[in-house]
């Protein structure tokens, strides 16, 4: 509806798997689909204020997110699981209210 809304993506990703802003040819993950969602090309994502593809390992051993870069598509992936995204929920909440 137009409201500019924050979304946090939970996902479970093994090590090595690549970021969804480093699955150009959108394999179909979960992540890689809520990007597409978001109408978000992958090189508009970033995770710890890098911008080139990688995978999910630094994501999950810093418990930090991926994030969308558009103004107005606030759009954050957690690779950690739900487990992990209980245990940090005090991370999930402040990423919901930026």
């Amino acid at each position: 509806d137009g409201r500019d809304r924050p979304v946090v993506f939970v996902d479970y990703a093994d090590d090595g798997t690549m970021l969804a802003g480093g699955d150009f040819d959108f394999r179909g993950t979960g992540p890689a689909r809520s990007i597409q969602v978001f109408r978000a090309q992958p090189w508009e994502m970033e995770w710890l204020g890098h911008k080139h593809p990688d995978t999910v390992d630094a994501l999950k051993t810093a418990k930090e997110f991926e994030r969308c870069t558009i103004p107005g598509r606030r759009l954050s992936i957690w690779y950690n699981g739900m487990m992990e995204a209980c245990n940090n929920a005090d991370k999930i909440m402040k990423e919901l209210a930026k």
